[in-house]
């Protein structure tokens, strides 16, 4: 195996970590929603951490962790949220990332009609309260990603 290694200055090698990290953000949004069996949630998932791997900035970061909540199993939402998502962003609630989860699902499902992402169950919640809570936006969030800073750990 080979290992391949460059000396760029730090703004251009985030760049293209951000660039790798979006190239992976395609990737999932163009599979995530077709119904999956172990493997593939398996692969999605590698690709989400792989993405995460790469990615400093923080919408993009957001963005990636609203994919992989959507391809964990149910019960292991809640706890991600909690050891990874909201250490990150620290002002984020729970509440609201199953509103971003919902709007996501919203998005996915308008491209493609019958298919289902979010988990069947969170906390006890069906697929069907997920559907029918309605999105109220993002605007002025304590969540929003431009507005954390990273030192709040």
């Amino acid at each position: 195996m080979k290992t391949w290694a460059a000396c760029l200055p730090g703004d251009q090698a985030k760049a293209m970590l951000n660039e790798m990290a979006e190239k992976i953000l395609d990737l999932l949004d163009a599979e995530i929603s077709f119904t999956r069996n172990a493997e593939e949630t398996g692969r999605l998932l590698q690709l989400a951490d792989f993405g995460l791997c790469a990615a400093t900035d923080k919408t993009l970061r957001w963005r990636l962790y609203l994919r992989y909540g959507a391809v964990l199993p149910p019960d292991r939402v809640r706890r991600t949220f909690v050891s990874f998502i909201q250490r990150e962003f620290p002002a984020c609630e729970w509440e609201f990332y199953l509103a971003e989860m919902r709007s996501f699902h919203t998005v996915v499902l308008s491209r493609h009609p019958g298919h289902f992402i979010l988990p069947a169950s969170a906390d006890g919640h069906s697929r069907a309260w997920y559907s029918s809570r309605r999105y109220a936006g993002t605007g002025g969030s304590d969540c929003d990603p431009d507005s954390q800073h990273s030192g709040h750990h």
